[in-house]
């Protein structure tokens, strides 16, 4: 049995990812700086050069290692759009059914109006964030999740009228 293709194979946008993390990084970075600076005042420290540039050093160290992360985080993210379901491979393997979508919806941050991405959301715990802003695949991928839900929906309603008789009370 042959495997089936991905419709579309999406990855994140790399600059979009980049730079909401370069903001939140320098952010905690300077948060840090001033919490360092506090601590050196509260203890009396001395500050010198010496002890400025290692913790200037330590701050950049700590900035590399969010950008190294968030590369490797982007490199291993990968969405596969197939007819019948989505896999989204990042560090695990997640696979929703189409047809098991409760929410489509889509939203766009301050960086996602900057870069032209979008992120999708399928579920409260699936979100294909940073796609590049397609208007054509948003509306592919809602016919696709539609078509799979009537496909399944003949099933879904019986088993509904069942529960529903089952819970109305007997006329006397």
């Amino acid at each position: 049995m042959e495997k089936e293709l991905p419709a579309y194979v999406l990855k994140q946008s790399l600059q979009r990812v980049f730079a909401q993390a370069i903001v939140k990084a320098i952010l905690m970075l300077i948060a840090l700086y001033y919490v360092i600076v506090l601590l050196f005042q509260m203890f009396a420290y001395q500050r010198t050069a010496a002890l400025t540039f290692t913790v200037f050093m330590f701050l950049g160290l700590l900035f590399l290692t969010e950008m190294l992360l968030t590369l490797n985080k982007v490199r291993n993210t990968t969405y596969k759009v197939y007819s019948d379901k989505i896999e989204v491979e990042t560090r695990k393997l997640v696979m929703v059914d189409l047809a098991d979508v409760s929410m489509f919806s889509f939203k766009r941050n301050l960086f996602d109006r900057w870069f032209h991405t979008v992120t999708i959301i399928l579920t409260p715990q699936v979100k294909l964030e940073a796609l590049n802003d397609n208007n054509q695949f948003i509306f592919t991928l809602q016919k696709m999740i539609q078509r799979q839900k009537q496909e399944h929906v003949p099933h879904r309603k019986q088993s509904a009228q069942l529960t529903y008789a089952m819970a109305k009370p007997a006329k006397q």
